[in-house]
């Protein structure tokens, strides 16, 4: 089953500045499994279980296999931490 086409991401933050976040391609993680997922969402997105089911599921949604038209960025954290401020 492929992955859902009429899902689309829209990352705002990709539209703000580069100061606001860096281009990055998620780190794998090795032997992902499913924890949870809400059944609720999953039709709001409409994901069937047998799909939730599937080892592609977990190798998307963990950051593993990237998706056509997928842009992965993290977010730049600044603010206060353990007391300090970190501008970056």
């Amino acid at each position: 089953m492929p992955f859902p086409q009429n899902l689309n991401s829209i990352t705002r933050y990709s539209s703000l500045p580069e100061s606001f976040y860096r281009r990055v391609k998620p780190q794998p993680l090795s032997h992902p499994h499913l924890v949870s997922f809400s059944p609720v969402m999953a039709e709001l997105l409409d994901i069937d279980q047998e799909y939730i089911d599937s080892p592609e599921f977990v190798e998307i949604f963990t950051g593993n296999r990237l998706v056509n038209g997928s842009n992965p960025i993290a977010m730049i954290y600044s603010g206060h931490q353990f007391g300090q401020y970190v501008p970056e």
